[in-house]
Protein backbone atom coordinates (compact mmCIF):
# COMPACT_ATOMS: atom_id res chain seq x y z
CA UNK A 1 0.00 0.00 0.00
CA UNK A 2 2.81 2.64 0.85
CA UNK A 3 4.49 1.93 -2.56
CA UNK A 4 0.76 2.85 -4.40
CA UNK A 5 0.80 5.58 -2.27
CA UNK A 6 3.86 6.77 -3.28
CA UNK A 7 3.61 6.12 -6.94
CA UNK A 8 0.13 7.69 -6.93
CA UNK A 9 1.76 10.76 -5.67
CA UNK A 10 4.37 10.70 -8.24
CA UNK A 11 2.00 11.12 -10.38
CA UNK A 12 -0.55 14.00 -9.24
CA UNK A 13 3.15 16.00 -8.48
CA UNK A 14 4.31 14.93 -12.26
CA UNK A 15 0.27 16.55 -13.36
CA UNK A 16 0.85 19.21 -11.27
CA UNK A 17 4.54 20.09 -12.86
CA UNK A 18 2.57 19.52 -16.71
CA UNK A 19 0.01 21.91 -15.59
CA UNK A 20 2.17 24.32 -14.28
CA UNK A 21 4.75 24.61 -17.72
CA UNK A 22 1.33 24.68 -20.00
CA UNK A 23 0.23 27.96 -18.12
CA UNK A 24 3.18 29.36 -18.09
CA UNK A 25 3.55 28.52 -21.81
CA UNK A 26 0.17 30.31 -22.68
CA UNK A 27 1.00 33.21 -20.96
CA UNK A 28 4.26 33.60 -22.50
CA UNK A 29 2.19 32.82 -25.49
CA UNK A 30 -0.67 35.87 -24.72
CA UNK A 31 2.39 38.25 -23.99
CA UNK A 32 3.97 38.01 -27.01
CA UNK A 33 0.69 38.49 -28.87
CA UNK A 34 0.00 41.55 -27.03
CA UNK A 35 3.07 43.06 -27.44
CA UNK A 36 3.00 42.30 -31.38
CA UNK A 37 -0.38 44.53 -31.60
CA UNK A 38 1.07 47.30 -29.38
CA UNK A 39 3.79 47.27 -31.93
CA UNK A 40 1.53 47.12 -34.72
CA UNK A 41 -0.86 49.94 -33.08
CA UNK A 42 2.67 52.30 -32.78
CA UNK A 43 3.00 51.48 -36.29
CA UNK A 44 -0.39 52.45 -37.33
CA UNK A 45 -0.30 55.60 -35.36
CA UNK A 46 3.28 56.42 -36.95
CA UNK A 47 2.04 56.22 -39.72
CA UNK A 48 -0.91 58.29 -39.23
CA UNK A 49 1.36 61.05 -37.39
CA UNK A 50 3.06 60.82 -40.34
CA UNK A 51 0.39 61.48 -42.71
CA UNK A 52 -1.03 63.80 -40.87
CA UNK A 53 2.27 66.04 -41.10
CA UNK A 54 2.65 66.01 -44.57
CA UNK A 55 -0.01 69.15 -44.86
CA UNK A 56 -0.17 71.58 -42.15
CA UNK A 57 -2.94 73.39 -43.98
CA UNK A 58 -4.95 70.29 -43.39
CA UNK A 59 -6.50 69.15 -40.60
CA UNK A 60 -5.70 65.87 -39.67
CA UNK A 61 -9.30 64.51 -38.50
CA UNK A 62 -11.96 65.77 -41.47
CA UNK A 63 -9.18 66.40 -43.98
CA UNK A 64 -10.67 69.81 -44.58
CA UNK A 65 -8.60 73.02 -45.44
CA UNK A 66 -8.25 75.89 -42.45
CA UNK A 67 -9.67 78.55 -42.47
CA UNK A 68 -10.07 81.94 -40.59
CA UNK A 69 -13.72 81.57 -40.03
CA UNK A 70 -15.65 78.43 -39.38
CA UNK A 71 -12.48 75.83 -39.31
CA UNK A 72 -9.74 77.84 -37.57
CA UNK A 73 -6.98 75.98 -36.26
CA UNK A 74 -6.31 75.28 -32.39
CA UNK A 75 -3.41 74.11 -30.85
CA UNK A 76 -3.53 70.97 -28.42
CA UNK A 77 -1.15 71.56 -25.32
CA UNK A 78 0.75 68.77 -27.18
CA UNK A 79 1.85 70.65 -30.02
CA UNK A 80 -1.07 69.15 -32.65
CA UNK A 81 -3.49 71.41 -34.50
CA UNK A 82 -7.01 70.87 -35.15
CA UNK A 83 -10.02 72.42 -36.36
CA UNK A 84 -12.45 73.94 -33.92
CA UNK A 85 -15.66 71.82 -35.59
CA UNK A 86 -13.21 68.60 -34.65
CA UNK A 87 -12.56 69.34 -31.38
CA UNK A 88 -15.72 70.24 -30.31
CA UNK A 89 -16.48 66.52 -31.69
CA UNK A 90 -13.43 65.08 -29.79
CA UNK A 91 -14.99 66.54 -26.67
CA UNK A 92 -15.71 63.49 -23.95
CA UNK A 93 -16.18 64.02 -20.29
CA UNK A 94 -14.23 67.72 -19.97
CA UNK A 95 -10.84 66.08 -22.14
CA UNK A 96 -10.01 66.41 -25.89
CA UNK A 97 -8.27 63.02 -26.95
CA UNK A 98 -4.95 64.53 -29.99
CA UNK A 99 -5.82 62.51 -32.86
CA UNK A 100 -2.55 62.30 -33.75
CA UNK A 101 -0.27 61.33 -30.39
CA UNK A 102 -3.48 59.74 -28.94
CA UNK A 103 -2.55 62.22 -25.67
CA UNK A 104 -5.62 63.19 -23.20
CA UNK A 105 -5.75 67.21 -22.19
CA UNK A 106 -8.24 68.55 -20.34
CA UNK A 107 -10.83 71.06 -21.81
CA UNK A 108 -9.45 74.59 -20.64
CA UNK A 109 -12.01 76.40 -18.76
CA UNK A 110 -12.86 79.06 -21.51
CA UNK A 111 -14.39 76.21 -22.98
CA UNK A 112 -11.93 76.20 -25.93
CA UNK A 113 -8.19 75.85 -26.86
CA UNK A 114 -6.16 78.34 -27.95
CA UNK A 115 -6.55 79.96 -31.89
CA UNK A 116 -2.81 78.74 -33.51
CA UNK A 117 -2.28 82.32 -34.88
CA UNK A 118 0.94 80.94 -36.46
CA UNK A 119 -0.49 78.28 -38.69
CA UNK A 120 -3.33 81.18 -40.00
CA UNK A 121 -0.52 83.35 -40.54
CA UNK A 122 1.51 80.86 -43.07
CA UNK A 123 -2.16 80.12 -44.60
CA UNK A 124 -2.63 83.42 -45.19
CA UNK A 125 1.38 84.08 -46.42
CA UNK A 126 1.14 81.24 -48.67
CA UNK A 127 -2.23 82.34 -50.57
CA UNK A 128 -0.52 85.58 -51.09
CA UNK A 129 2.26 83.91 -52.73
CA UNK A 130 -0.26 82.23 -54.75
CA UNK A 131 -1.77 85.48 -55.58
CA UNK A 132 1.22 87.14 -56.56
CA UNK A 133 1.71 88.27 -60.36
CA UNK A 134 4.46 86.80 -61.66
CA UNK A 135 8.10 88.37 -62.74
CA UNK A 136 8.63 89.98 -66.14
CA UNK A 137 10.52 86.68 -67.81
CA UNK A 138 8.89 84.45 -65.88
CA UNK A 139 5.63 82.31 -66.65
CA UNK A 140 3.23 83.33 -64.10
CA UNK A 141 2.12 79.62 -62.13
CA UNK A 142 -0.72 78.49 -62.64
CA UNK A 143 -3.16 79.36 -59.01
CA UNK A 144 -3.54 76.60 -56.68
CA UNK A 145 -7.28 74.99 -57.23
CA UNK A 146 -7.99 72.39 -54.61
CA UNK A 147 -11.38 70.30 -55.44
CA UNK A 148 -14.16 70.89 -53.20
CA UNK A 149 -14.19 68.91 -50.11
CA UNK A 150 -14.82 64.72 -50.16
CA UNK A 151 -16.82 62.77 -47.55
CA UNK A 152 -13.21 60.93 -47.22
CA UNK A 153 -13.67 61.61 -43.39
CA UNK A 154 -11.76 58.20 -41.50
CA UNK A 155 -9.64 57.42 -44.51
CA UNK A 156 -5.90 58.10 -44.56
CA UNK A 157 -3.44 59.83 -46.86
CA UNK A 158 -2.79 56.26 -48.81
CA UNK A 159 -6.21 55.69 -49.26
CA UNK A 160 -7.57 58.71 -50.63
CA UNK A 161 -4.25 59.24 -52.88
CA UNK A 162 -5.51 55.22 -54.09
CA UNK A 163 -8.37 56.64 -54.81
CA UNK A 164 -7.06 59.37 -56.40
CA UNK A 165 -4.64 57.19 -58.47
CA UNK A 166 -7.54 54.79 -59.55
CA UNK A 167 -9.98 58.07 -60.55
CA UNK A 168 -6.70 59.32 -63.14
CA UNK A 169 -7.54 55.65 -64.43
CA UNK A 170 -10.74 56.01 -64.66
CA UNK A 171 -10.88 59.16 -66.21
CA UNK A 172 -7.86 57.73 -69.41
CA UNK A 173 -10.46 54.90 -69.75
CA UNK A 174 -13.55 57.53 -70.62
CA UNK A 175 -10.89 59.22 -72.42
CA UNK A 176 -9.56 55.86 -74.79
CA UNK A 177 -13.39 54.59 -75.31
CA UNK A 178 -14.28 58.69 -76.12
CA UNK A 179 -11.23 58.79 -78.94
CA UNK A 180 -12.00 54.98 -79.82
CA UNK A 181 -15.89 56.21 -80.54
CA UNK A 182 -14.36 59.18 -82.48
CA UNK A 183 -12.41 57.04 -84.95
CA UNK A 184 -15.24 54.57 -85.00
CA UNK A 185 -17.64 57.24 -86.07
CA UNK A 186 -15.52 58.66 -88.82
CA UNK A 187 -14.74 55.16 -90.37
CA UNK A 188 -18.67 54.71 -90.36
CA UNK A 189 -18.95 57.95 -92.11
CA UNK A 190 -16.24 56.79 -94.95
CA UNK A 191 -18.03 53.48 -94.95
CA UNK A 192 -21.12 55.17 -95.51
CA UNK A 193 -19.37 56.96 -98.45
CA UNK A 194 -18.41 53.78 -99.98
CA UNK A 195 -21.58 52.22 -99.66
CA UNK A 196 -23.00 55.21 -101.56
CA UNK A 197 -20.52 54.81 -103.96
CA UNK A 198 -21.25 51.15 -104.51
CA UNK A 199 -25.01 51.78 -104.76
CA UNK A 200 -24.29 54.46 -107.97
CA UNK A 201 -21.88 52.15 -109.13
CA UNK A 202 -24.73 48.85 -108.67
CA UNK A 203 -27.27 51.30 -109.96
CA UNK A 204 -24.79 52.22 -113.34
CA UNK A 205 -24.40 48.39 -113.88
CA UNK A 206 -27.97 47.80 -113.45
CA UNK A 207 -28.92 50.35 -116.10
CA UNK A 208 -26.63 48.54 -118.44
CA UNK A 209 -27.81 45.55 -117.81
CA UNK A 210 -31.37 46.60 -118.09
CA UNK A 211 -30.42 48.24 -121.61
CA UNK A 212 -28.78 44.68 -122.22
CA UNK A 213 -31.94 43.21 -121.33
CA UNK A 214 -34.06 45.87 -123.64
CA UNK A 215 -31.40 44.97 -126.48
CA UNK A 216 -32.40 41.58 -126.97
CA UNK A 217 -36.26 42.14 -126.39
CA UNK A 218 -35.96 44.24 -129.29
CA UNK A 219 -33.41 40.80 -131.23
CA UNK A 220 -36.52 38.84 -130.65
CA UNK A 221 -39.27 41.54 -131.91
CA UNK A 222 -36.96 41.71 -134.34
CA UNK A 223 -36.81 37.90 -135.30
CA UNK A 224 -40.39 37.83 -135.01
CA UNK A 225 -41.46 40.13 -137.53
CA UNK A 226 -38.54 38.63 -139.92
CA UNK A 227 -40.46 35.48 -139.04
CA UNK A 228 -43.51 36.10 -139.91
CA UNK A 229 -42.43 37.91 -143.31
CA UNK A 230 -41.01 34.97 -144.34
CA UNK A 231 -43.84 32.98 -143.96
CA UNK A 232 -46.08 35.56 -146.06
CA UNK A 233 -43.24 35.67 -148.85
CA UNK A 234 -43.18 31.55 -148.94
CA UNK A 235 -47.33 31.60 -148.98
CA UNK A 236 -47.28 34.30 -151.72
CA UNK A 237 -44.33 32.15 -153.77
CA UNK A 238 -46.52 29.47 -153.51
CA UNK A 239 -49.55 30.89 -154.98
CA UNK A 240 -47.14 32.92 -157.52
CA UNK A 241 -46.37 29.33 -158.84
CA UNK A 242 -49.78 27.84 -158.70
CA UNK A 243 -50.90 30.95 -160.93
CA UNK A 244 -47.71 30.23 -163.40
CA UNK A 245 -49.33 26.83 -163.64
CA UNK A 246 -52.87 28.17 -164.82
CA UNK A 247 -51.22 30.65 -167.12
CA UNK A 248 -49.06 28.10 -168.90
CA UNK A 249 -52.23 25.71 -169.04
CA UNK A 250 -55.13 27.89 -170.34
CA UNK A 251 -56.88 26.40 -173.65
CA UNK A 252 -59.73 28.84 -174.06
CA UNK A 253 -59.82 32.41 -174.27
CA UNK A 254 -61.95 32.94 -171.17
CA UNK A 255 -59.73 31.02 -169.17
CA UNK A 256 -56.72 32.81 -170.19
CA UNK A 257 -58.61 36.48 -168.60
CA UNK A 258 -59.70 34.84 -165.82
CA UNK A 259 -56.25 33.61 -164.96
CA UNK A 260 -54.48 37.06 -165.76
CA UNK A 261 -57.07 38.56 -163.62
CA UNK A 262 -55.73 36.34 -160.82
CA UNK A 263 -52.44 36.83 -160.92
CA UNK A 264 -52.86 40.65 -161.41
CA UNK A 265 -53.81 40.35 -157.76
CA UNK A 266 -50.44 38.56 -156.94
CA UNK A 267 -48.02 40.50 -158.63
CA UNK A 268 -47.09 44.06 -156.81
CA UNK A 269 -45.70 46.91 -159.11
CA UNK A 270 -42.01 47.02 -156.70
CA UNK A 271 -40.34 43.55 -156.80
CA UNK A 272 -40.12 41.47 -153.83
CA UNK A 273 -36.60 42.61 -152.96
CA UNK A 274 -37.54 46.03 -152.71
CA UNK A 275 -40.40 45.09 -150.14
CA UNK A 276 -38.26 43.90 -147.76
CA UNK A 277 -35.80 47.09 -148.23
CA UNK A 278 -38.79 49.10 -147.10
CA UNK A 279 -39.26 47.21 -144.38
CA UNK A 280 -35.87 45.83 -142.37
CA UNK A 281 -33.77 46.49 -141.19
CA UNK A 282 -35.24 48.26 -138.19
CA UNK A 283 -33.26 51.12 -137.59
CA UNK A 284 -34.16 51.12 -134.36
CA UNK A 285 -33.23 47.98 -133.18
CA UNK A 286 -30.15 47.66 -134.97
CA UNK A 287 -28.81 51.27 -133.04
CA UNK A 288 -30.01 50.17 -129.51
CA UNK A 289 -28.30 46.70 -129.49
CA UNK A 290 -24.96 48.09 -131.15
CA UNK A 291 -24.25 50.58 -128.81
CA UNK A 292 -25.15 48.32 -125.53
CA UNK A 293 -22.95 45.65 -127.49
CA UNK A 294 -20.10 48.09 -127.32
CA UNK A 295 -20.72 49.66 -124.20
CA UNK A 296 -20.96 46.19 -122.68
CA UNK A 297 -17.92 45.11 -124.04
CA UNK A 298 -15.75 48.24 -122.74
CA UNK A 299 -17.36 47.28 -119.57
CA UNK A 300 -15.92 44.02 -118.89
CA UNK A 301 -12.78 44.44 -121.05
CA UNK A 302 -11.97 46.93 -117.88
CA UNK A 303 -13.08 45.17 -115.31
CA UNK A 304 -11.14 42.18 -116.22
CA UNK A 305 -7.88 44.55 -116.99
CA UNK A 306 -8.40 46.28 -113.27
CA UNK A 307 -8.83 42.74 -111.83
CA UNK A 308 -5.68 41.57 -113.72
CA UNK A 309 -3.37 43.91 -112.75
CA UNK A 310 -4.99 44.27 -109.03
CA UNK A 311 -3.88 40.48 -108.98
CA UNK A 312 -0.10 41.81 -110.35
CA UNK A 313 -0.21 44.14 -107.83
CA UNK A 314 -0.76 41.85 -104.79
CA UNK A 315 1.34 38.94 -106.55
CA UNK A 316 4.29 42.16 -106.23
CA UNK A 317 4.14 43.16 -103.20
CA UNK A 318 4.21 39.12 -101.73
CA UNK A 319 7.06 38.38 -104.11
CA UNK A 320 8.81 42.04 -102.98
CA UNK A 321 8.25 41.21 -99.68
CA UNK A 322 9.41 37.40 -99.66
CA UNK A 323 12.50 38.32 -101.10
CA UNK A 324 13.67 41.22 -98.74
CA UNK A 325 12.07 39.76 -95.78
CA UNK A 326 9.76 42.64 -95.24
CA UNK A 327 6.66 44.06 -96.21
CA UNK A 328 6.31 48.04 -96.25
CA UNK A 329 2.35 47.48 -96.10
CA UNK A 330 2.36 45.20 -92.71
CA UNK A 331 5.01 47.51 -91.77
CA UNK A 332 2.85 50.71 -92.33
CA UNK A 333 -0.15 48.65 -90.73
CA UNK A 334 2.06 48.42 -87.22
CA UNK A 335 3.14 52.18 -86.97
CA UNK A 336 -0.75 53.32 -87.82
CA UNK A 337 -2.18 54.66 -84.65
CA UNK A 338 -5.79 55.09 -85.67
CA UNK A 339 -8.22 53.86 -88.04
CA UNK A 340 -7.67 56.48 -90.35
CA UNK A 341 -4.01 55.57 -90.77
CA UNK A 342 -4.44 51.74 -91.03
CA UNK A 343 -7.47 52.98 -93.85
CA UNK A 344 -4.26 54.95 -95.76
CA UNK A 345 -1.57 52.12 -95.21
CA UNK A 346 -4.60 49.65 -96.96
CA UNK A 347 -4.99 52.53 -99.75
CA UNK A 348 -1.55 53.58 -100.32
CA UNK A 349 0.81 52.13 -103.50
CA UNK A 350 1.53 49.37 -104.73
CA UNK A 351 -2.09 48.43 -104.14
CA UNK A 352 -3.06 51.51 -106.28
CA UNK A 353 -4.09 50.23 -109.45
CA UNK A 354 -4.07 52.22 -112.72
CA UNK A 355 -5.75 50.65 -116.37
CA UNK A 356 -5.68 52.25 -119.46
CA UNK A 357 -8.45 50.94 -121.34
CA UNK A 358 -11.51 51.66 -122.84
CA UNK A 359 -13.40 53.75 -121.52
CA UNK A 360 -17.51 52.72 -120.49
CA UNK A 361 -19.46 56.11 -121.86
CA UNK A 362 -22.56 54.06 -120.36
CA UNK A 363 -20.94 53.44 -116.91
CA UNK A 364 -18.47 56.04 -116.62
CA UNK A 365 -18.20 55.15 -112.76
CA UNK A 366 -17.27 51.38 -113.23
CA UNK A 367 -13.90 52.61 -114.51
Amino acid sequence: RSEAEAETGAEAEAATELEAEEEAQTGAEAEAETGAEAEAGEEAEAETRAETDDNVEDCPVCLNTFDDTLRRPRTLPCGHTVCSPCIDGLKQQGAVTCPTCRVSHAVPEAGQFPISYITEGFIRRLRRLASLPAEPGKQAAPPVTRPAPKATTGLSKRAQSLLQEQEANVLAAIRSCQEEQSQLAEYLTTLGGWSSRQQRLQDELQTLVDQSKSAREAVHREESRVEGRQEEVRQKEQQLHAALQSLRTAATRQEAYEVIEDTDLLVEKDSQTEGCLGVFPDVHAVTTVTKVAQASRAALQAATAAAAATQAALEAVGTAAAASGDSSLPAALAEASSIADRLQALLAPPLTVSVAGPKCHCCPALL
